[in-house]
């Protein structure tokens, strides 16, 4: 253990946090703990000190802003951070920022499909976003050899969804190839 999660866990709250947490693992039970009132400052220095002992570690933040600013700076802590924006629905049509979007959410997506241990940020509106399950993430996955001879049409196919109708959160998926 570091100095800095040694001086954070001395303190009397995170003593009593933390003991509630061993039980839970002792009893083999998973709970929810929710801390409301921290400092800005100190909220990603909370996170890495609690979060040490959990592989991943959900935050939900009040606004898309607070959690890219707290991803960002938890950065420093651990490089394993991603931030999960909602959909901007004012944007969301806009070519340009709404691929920002959905690539932002296909790469935390993907990282929760690693296993690896990891850091998620995000909202309690981004977390009320539909989206496919990951069996479906994983089904749909294509691996393109550079120098493959790749026919859309062949490969359409395989997808687990048969049009974009069937597709569970439709209302705005839009498929392109460029």
């Amino acid at each position: 253990m570091n100095v800095f999660q040694e001086a954070v866990n001395g303190l009397p709250e995170i003593r009593t946090l933390t003991d509630a947490l061993e039980t839970d693992e002792k009893r083999h039970e998973r709970h929810t703990y929710g801390l409301s009132g921290v400092p800005e400052g100190d909220r990603t220095h909370l996170v890495y000190a609690l979060g040490s002992r959990t592989p991943v570690r959900l935050v939900i933040m009040g606004s898309d802003s607070a959690a890219r600013a707290c991803c960002d700076e938890y950065t420093y802590f651990d490089e394993s951070a991603v931030f999960y924006p909602a959909k901007d629905l004012l944007f969301y049509q806009s070519d340009i920022r709404s691929n920002e979007l959905v690539g932002e959410r296909i790469r935390t997506m993907r990282e929760i499909l690693s296993g690896k241990p990891l850091t998620i940020f995000t909202t309690a509106e981004a977390l009320m976003n539909r989206m496919p399950s990951p069996e479906m993430f994983r089904s749909a996955v294509i691996t393109i050899k550079d120098g493959a001879l790749w026919l859309i049409l062949a490969t359409s196919r395989q997808l687990p969804w048969k049009d974009p109708e069937s597709f569970p959160s439709a209302e705005g998926l839009s498929m392109s190839f460029r």
